[in-house]
């Protein structure tokens, strides 16, 4: 059961320094398996990074290809990005 927002209140101070006091004790350990975690993970993570990026950029102007539209469109299918000839 989650607790009363007075009571969280109240008991914050301690929770943070006893979480303070947690990292400082033991932050080599941290830094380790936080590298080992990288190395051995380290095509999802370049892929959820990549991916983020993508939903960040999809609607800005692309200002790499300004010959080829230059929205980045969400659905990158639905839209033709050739220019309009004279009909």
């Amino acid at each position: 059961m989650p607790e009363s927002h007075k009571s969280y209140i109240k008991h914050r101070n301690d929770r943070r320094e006893t979480q303070a006091e947690y990292y400082k004790e033991n932050k080599d350990m941290i830094a380790i398996n936080t590298a080992r975690y990288r190395k051995k993970n380290r095509d999802e993570i370049n892929k959820k990074k990549r991916e983020a990026y993508r939903k960040k950029r999809e609607g800005m102007k692309d200002k790499r290809k300004k010959g080829m539209g230059g929205i980045i469109p969400a659905n990158r299918g639905k839209y033709k990005r050739l220019k309009k000839k004279d009909v």
